[in-house]
């Protein structure tokens, strides 16, 4: 209910500011519009963005993957570094997006089954 909560808020407290189209400042955005601007994702706590649920997590940081590296591998970074945070990450997404932290990757590579470098992705399949 948390990130729901998190979405509702979003929806009804985020308008345009009017810099890109005066005509629409002040109005409401829309979900879409939110979920696909990027600073809504990066101005999340890790821990906020590991409670979305996994459909939220892949559309992220697909959408970041493919729009913006930087950002991406920022958000890739900042989940990696939080214990909290990849305790409730769902595993589908760790795996897809390589998130592990230097301990794990560690632990595997003396282990002789290494993991792939940090944010290496795997798109999945339609």
């Amino acid at each position: 209910m948390a990130a729901g909560k998190d979405i509702e808020f979003w929806l009804t407290n985020s308008r345009h500011d009017g810099a890109a189209d005066p005509t629409r400042a002040g109005q409401l955005r829309t979900f879409d519009e939110i979920s696909n601007d990027n600073s809504t994702w990066l101005n999340m706590s890790a821990n906020a963005f590991a409670s979305q649920n996994i459909t939220t997590q892949f559309h992220a940081l697909e959408r970041l993957w493919t729009t913006d590296t930087p950002a991406y591998m920022s958000v890739i970074n900042m989940l990696r570094n939080s214990e909290p945070a990849l305790a409730q990450l769902k595993q589908g997404v760790r795996e897809s997006f390589a998130i592990y932290s230097d301990q794990e990757i560690a632990s595997k590579a003396a282990n002789g089954t290494p993991l792939p470098e940090p944010g290496r992705h795997v798109p999945r399949r339609p």
